[in-house]
Formats: structure tokens, sequence, C-alpha cells
């Protein structure tokens, strides 16, 4: 799949969510309900929580998630990616780092 913007994304959704706006958005939920839950270090597959033919709508959907988090999301927190063929999506771990530096004003004298 091709690197794309959130506003492609959505121009891809929409025409779908226009034939019927509550079936999709029931769908809407559903994966984004699913993606909230996968526990940090662990990964779900695709396959195995839609049909193939919801697949391709499904990844848009976590990829839409997923940009909408990292907006939220500090940068060192946890967060969703696809794996290299699109089977799978996993939570990494957020990074702790090793050891905290002090505060620049707290060597000031």
């Amino acid at each position: 799949m091709k690197m794309q913007s959130y506003k492609d994304v959505l121009d891809e959704v929409m025409p779908i969510f226009h034939k019927n706006p509550d079936r999709f958005m029931r769908f809407y939920h559903a994966v984004n309900s699913i993606l909230a839950a996968i526990p940090e270090g662990d990964s779900i597959r695709i396959d195995e929580h839609c049909k193939p033919a919801s697949r391709d709508l499904f990844i848009k959907i976590a990829t839409m998630y997923m940009m909408e988090e990292m907006i939220r999301k500090n940068s060192l927190e946890g967060f969703l990616e696809f794996s290299d063929d699109y089977n799978a999506i996993r939570h990494v771990p957020k990074m702790v780092p090793a050891t905290t530096k002090p505060h620049f004003y707290s060597n000031r004298r």
C-alpha cells in the first residue's frame, strides 16, 4: 500500500459512508474498539477480525485511527502500526528512556 494522507483516506471512505451511514458507522466503531483494545506489545491479525470483502475498508479505517491517535498522543507513548504485509496490526510499547536527563535549569547557579 502506498503512503496516504488523512484526506486521501477520508476521500476514499466517504462514498462508502454515503451509501449506508448507519452500517458504516457500526463498522467504524467496531474497528476502533478492536484497535483500542490491543494490549501494549501485542498484535492482531486483520483477517481474524473482518471478512475478506471488508478487509480494505478495515485497513482504511485503521489507518485513520492510527493517524488520529498520533495527533493526540505524545511521541514517546505507545502506538499502533501495520506489519509490512498489512496482515497484522501491532501495538508498539511506549519508549521509556533508560535515564532521565535533568532539566536544563537545574544546573543553573
